[in-house]
């Protein structure tokens, strides 16, 4: 439909880009639904805004979005006829053209390749517009199929620019031929002022009676790669080593039932807690009870990973030791013997042996608790993430003026 449009006449307004262009952030899901990249696009958004950019966002309808667009201080275009997953891309793009136009936009940035980034580069040649796409995990390692990686191979071979959220993705997306596409690795950020050691926790420790245990907390959407039954596996291996260990699990998803029968099996019921999502408000102080925060995430048969695993990040904010698995694009929230331990995903008796030495070797695990507060706020503070992201803006504009 769009491939027989007579491209328009470039634009007479100059080619260099500055705060008073509009950036539409092509979101698909956005605040007030959670998740992590939900997070990152609006964190990115919000501080665009404190910079002096006009973020324009772009997302689908969710519950609750009235009333959260009505106090962002950023427009929101919100996207309806959404559910029909492999017809969507049909109004997507109309809600595209019209935000672009209605805009004058110059620069996309899109938080995924498909659908958001797809629907960028079919209409980039009549637009006249740059797009960027992040690229966070598993929408790549699953990109399997001829006509899959066909579609990504173009999506991202015509975007002006890549930002991988982590080295493992970075690597593959260099395998790709992308001649004229830099790629740069910027990961997720946090807020260290929301996420810090000196929560009083208190009302949380009588609620879970957490008085003489010690806590191990996952953050996470209840699904196979994060990883949860393993920890209730090593758990178990523990012996009495681990009868004083209460594992805390925050989160909902499909997994739930499998794993409380795992939890039932290895008889830790009375040791595990799911508490089902818990209040943005509330969730800082669940860091704040742990000592020890876990996630030992693998790769599943699909290609689906951990992109970068914003939890880890999260918990080391709130100075805790983590454990994580060596898979994905973890090595790079967490650095292995200095903010924590990375592990192998599949051996329970490996993590069972992280999360004794974590215990029993206090000193360590202080240790690890306060590098990984020191080293996230120096590198994955939300500003400092949209610093470098803006960087890449103004980098796309002086290539399109060189050539």
């Amino acid at each position: 439909m769009f491939l027989a449009v007579k491209p328009l006449n470039k634009p007479a307004y100059p080619r260099h880009f500055d705060l008073k262009n509009s950036v539409l952030v092509f979101a698909f899901n956005f605040y007030p639904q959670r998740g992590g990249i939900q997070t990152y696009s609006y964190e990115l958004c919000r501080n665009l805004h404190k910079l002096g950019y006009v973020p324009i966002i772009l997302a689908r309808v969710t519950p609750g979005d009235k009333e959260f667009d009505a106090k962002a201080p950023f427009t929101i275009i919100r996207m309806k006829w959404m559910n029909f997953r492999y017809l969507r891309i049909i109004p997507m793009t109309f809600y595209f053209l019209f935000a672009v136009l209605r805009h004058r936009i110059r620069l996309v940035h899109c938080i995924n390749w498909i659908p958001c980034g797809f629907i960028a580069r079919i209409l980039k040649p009549f637009l006249f517009y740059k797009y960027v796409i992040t690229c966070h995990g598993a929408e790549i390692t699953m990109a399997r199929g001829i006509i899959k990686k066909l579609l990504l191979n173009t999506t991202i071979r015509n975007s002006s620019w890549l930002i991988a959220g982590n080295n493992h993705i970075r690597n593959i997306l260099q395998q790709f031929n992308l001649p004229n596409t830099p790629v740069s690795v910027i990961g997720f950020g946090v807020d260290t002022e929301v996420f810090r050691p000196d929560l009083d926790s208190e009302f949380l420790k009588v609620k879970y009676s957490t008085r003489r245990k010690k806590v191990l907390l996952t953050v996470a959407e209840l699904k196979k790669r994060k990883g949860i039954d393993k920890v209730m596996q090593a758990i178990s291996l523990l012996g009495d080593r681990g009868k004083d260990i209460l594992y805390i699990v925050v989160g909902e998803g499909a997994d739930r039932e499998r794993l409380m029968e795992i939890a039932n099996n290895l008889k830790l019921s009375e040791r595990v807690v799911f508490t089902g999502t818990v209040s943005d408000r509330d969730l800082p102080y669940h860091y704040a009870i742990a000592d020890i925060y876990i996630m030992p995430n693998r790769e599943e048969a699909n290609g689906d990973i951990e992109g970068f695993g914003i939890t880890f990040i999260e918990a080391q904010a709130a100075e805790k030791p983590v454990i994580g698995g060596l898979s994905g694009g973890v090595p790079d929230s967490v650095y292995d013997r200095k903010t924590g331990i990375l592990v192998d995903p599949l051996n329970e008796k490996q993590i069972a042996s992280s999360i004794s030495e974590l215990l029993e070797n206090s000193d360590e695990a202080l240790t690890m608790a306060k590098n990984g507060r020191e080293r996230v706020s120096a590198l994955f503070s939300w500003p400092t993430i949209t610093s470098k992201t803006e960087m890449i803006y103004t980098k796309v504009f002086e290539k399109a003026k060189r050539r």
